[in-house]
């Protein structure tokens, strides 16, 4: 999650008004316009100035938030911006509302107008609940819950892939080589398309003079294309820079193709496009689980399994090959700070943590000697806690300490099933709510192990979302057991997922992964052949 502070624009709002924002989409040349829509379900407008069509236009009240009446109370989701600029707003429900610059008919109302004013519902769409939304810099994209894809806008280099080079003011279906395949994500280049299926195929259309089709030539396509060079390869993200791609795979590696004008392809490259992706040197990076970039400019980013974000390309005027260590805990924050113009991109605001006397009282006083009432003796290292406090958070110490179990008057207990550390660190979440253990497969296994064993379910799904993080060929056997023993559905689906994209390899780490149940791994050959991983 951005920190809203980050965004200059923003950062001059009341501080009231700040901590109620969900999500924001800042634009403009300069980052000077903004949509934000708060928790209460409005929608407002900050920036327009002269001349934009997106913002009302109030001289007096330039940086003040004025509500967007249209789409306030109907559940937006969702917004993205395009060049013109033009908008596009996703509701729940699975409608959208568009408005702004309409030249080449990217607002999408079927309206023979320069400029739509006003948020419009795209009623071409129908029934068709949209659940996903693009914008380049002058056509519009929608995905459906079907899996299908629709476009509009200009259509000049064949953007909209519809299999010609007319510009079209209402949504028209995307076929092609995309008919029967289910599109699970898709992504807007300036004038250029591209998609991510459902079995982690990559397919591309539009302008073509830089490689970002990545289809093996500089090419126009009017219509979906396969990506090259991506063979045995399973996406599970894609991006679109101004006219470069990037694709992340599910084992942490990044694919990179187009222009690299600005190095933004990353380093050991040369300076000219390339049309076919290649690896991206992650040598300083290491496994990579989240990627960024935005139509509007040159910049990449990059997030690694360690959640350290990086940066290369042009960032900040300056142009880089070699990917740059930030601060930042989330990629958004990068478009705020270095991006140029800030960003086109979404950004999610987490809700302010309210700070109360008594929670910062809570945190302080874990293991802490001179309150405590509660020695709790661990590989022969004190870890000093509080029984009232542990009663009121935990079930387990709530029977634990009652009265019929002797530790209800005995002020040192030892434990010896589990390490010091773990311990600690599950204690410290008790008493916190933050889980401090890195990326240490062993040590969340461990605090798992006691998650389940105290019935700490939220800790169990907060420890199940960081495992995913180490889905690799090698550790595949143990994560997919840990899943099955501690009976984490979405753990057990992502792990078995990735295993069938990665059969063969493995297949014989399971087989040769010690102290791995027999059981498990009758299980697992079972789902597999279920899955046809064994067809002749």
């Amino acid at each position: 999650m951005s920190d809203p502070k980050r965004w200059t624009l923003l950062a001059l709002l009341d501080e009231q008004f700040l901590a109620n924002i969900k999500f924001a989409i800042v634009f403009g040349n300069f980052g000077g316009e903004a949509l934000v829509a708060t928790r209460d379900d409005d929608i407002y407008a900050i920036g327009g100035p002269s001349g934009s069509i997106i913002s009302p236009k109030q001289p007096n009240k330039l940086f003040e938030p004025i509500r967007v009446e249209e789409i306030c109370k109907k559940e937006i989701v969702s917004v993205c911006v395009g060049q013109s600029p033009h908008v596009l707003a996703l509701s729940a429900r699975g409608q959208i509302f568009a408005w702004g610059t309409n030249t080449y008919g990217q607002v999408g109302t079927n309206v023979e107008c320069a400029a739509v004013p006003s948020p419009t519902l795209v009623v071409a769409l129908g029934s068709q609940k949209v659940v996903q939304i693009a914008c380049g810099n002058f056509h519009s994209v929608a995905l459906t819950d079907k899996g299908e894809v629709f476009a509009w806008g200009l259509n000049n280099s064949g953007q909209l892939g519809v299999g010609s080079t007319i510009n079209h003011g209402i949504p028209k279906k995307v076929e092609g080589q995309l008919h029967n395949r289910f599109v699970k994500f898709v992504s807007c280049g300036q004038k250029s398309t591209l998609a991510l299926t459902e079995c982690g195929e990559v397919y591309a259309w539009g302008f073509n003079d830089c490689g970002q089709l990545g289809c093996g030539n500089f090419s126009n396509q009017h219509s979906p294309i396969l990506v090259r060079n991506l063979h045995n390869v399973v996406v599970t993200h894609i991006a679109s820079g101004y006219a470069h791609s990037l694709a992340l795979s599910d084992d942490g590696q990044l694919f990179a193709w187009g222009s690299n004008s600005c190095c933004q392809l990353g380093e050991n490259l040369s300076r000219s496009n390339q049309p076919l992706p290649v690896p991206v040197d992650q040598r300083r990076m290491d496994r990579i689980i989240e990627v960024a970039a935005i139509h509007a400019c040159n910049i990449t980013v990059a997030m690694n399994h360690e959640e350290k974000v990086f940066m290369w390309g042009q960032v900040k005027g300056h142009t880089t090959d070699i990917p740059i260590e930030t601060r930042f805990p989330s990629c958004d924050d990068v478009f705020a700070c270095f991006a140029n113009p800030a960003s086109c991109k979404l950004i999610e605001f987490e809700k302010p943590k309210e700070k109360s006397g008594v929670g910062e009282a809570i945190r302080g006083s874990f293991d802490d000697p001179d309150t405590a009432d509660l020695k709790i003796v661990v590989e022969g290292k004190p870890i000093y806690a509080h029984k009232s406090f542990l009663r009121m958070r935990s079930q387990y110490f709530r029977s634990r300490f009652g009265e019929h179990w002797t530790e209800s008057t005995e002020n040192e207990i030892s434990i010896n099933e589990y390490t010091y550390t773990a311990y600690r660190t599950f204690l410290r979440w008790l008493y916190t709510d933050e889980l401090d253990c890195g990326l240490d497969l062993h040590l969340l296994l461990d605090i798992l192990e006691l998650a389940n064993c105290y019935c700490e379910s939220q800790l169990q799904h907060i420890c199940s979302e960081i495992l995913k993080r180490h889905i690799t060929v090698s550790t595949a056997a143990t994560l997919y057991a840990a899943a099955v023993k501690y009976e984490l559905l979405s753990l057990e689906q992502f792990v078995f997922k990735f295993c069938l994209n990665h059969m063969t390899a493995v297949t014989q780490t399971f087989a040769s992964a010690k102290d791995l149940p027999d059981s498990i791994f009758k299980r697992f050959i079972v789902e597999a052949s279920n899955h046809g991983a064994f067809k002749n």
